[in-house]
């Protein structure tokens, strides 16, 4: 398989998954305290409260919660896609 160069970063990836890192720099969610890119706001939230815990009241206060069931996210689509499974 051909191992394939990502311009942005210089990593290197097996075609397959180059398509997956190279969403990063599409539509990237940076984080406001390391500059770092992900592909999504999951990703991200996932992100600060490892590696930046003081910040994590921040993610607290966006918290999207299902008014039929227990579930919680940080991401307003993720949320609108669950609501279905009530239906």
């Amino acid at each position: 398989m051909l191992s394939i160069i990502c311009k942005p970063c210089n990593a290197s990836f097996k075609s397959s998954h180059s398509s997956t890192h190279l969403s990063i720099f599409d539509n990237p969610d940076i984080c406001k305290y390391c500059d770092r890119s992900f592909r999504d706001q999951l990703i991200l939230d996932n992100h600060i409260m490892k590696k930046h815990p003081e910040f994590k009241a921040s993610i607290r206060s966006k918290l999207y919660e299902c008014s039929y069931c227990t579930y919680k996210t940080t991401v307003k689509r993720y949320l609108k896609s669950h609501m279905p499974i009530h239906s």
